[in-house]
């Protein structure tokens, strides 16, 4: 699809959640972000999912891998902190949209900004 810029990438989160509000619910209750299952409509555009229901498929799928990515790293930084470290060994690390869940680094970036 291209690069897009903010509003363009919002304007396309808000046609898909007029088309198919069931889908970004569903994504929403399993805490898919509305711009993670858009990149996944936008492989289904293309021709790479069958289906939009794949689509919600595949982002929960990444969703899930990212998470379970992030608590091993915040294991991992938690066992890395020295002793008596005044730090906060439960706090999650800050969420990478791209961080080896196959997402462009754009995906996610408006959605941080506003947060």
């Amino acid at each position: 699809m291209g690069d897009m810029n903010d509003e363009e990438e919002a304007a396309r989160v808000a046609y898909w959640q007029g088309v198919c509000p069931q889908l970004f619910a569903r994504g929403a209750e399993q805490g898919v972000s509305p711009y993670q299952l858009l990149h996944a409509l936008e492989r289904f555009e293309s021709g790479e999912l069958g289906s939009p229901e794949a689509a919600l498929a595949e982002a929960t799928k990444q969703h899930a891998l990212r998470m379970q990515m992030l608590a091993a790293r915040a294991a991992c930084s938690a066992t890395d902190a020295p002793p008596n470290s005044t730090t906060d060994r439960t706090a999650a690390p800050p969420l990478s949209y791209a961080a080896g869940d196959g997402l462009p680094a754009w995906v996610g970036i408006g959605e941080e900004m506003r947060e």
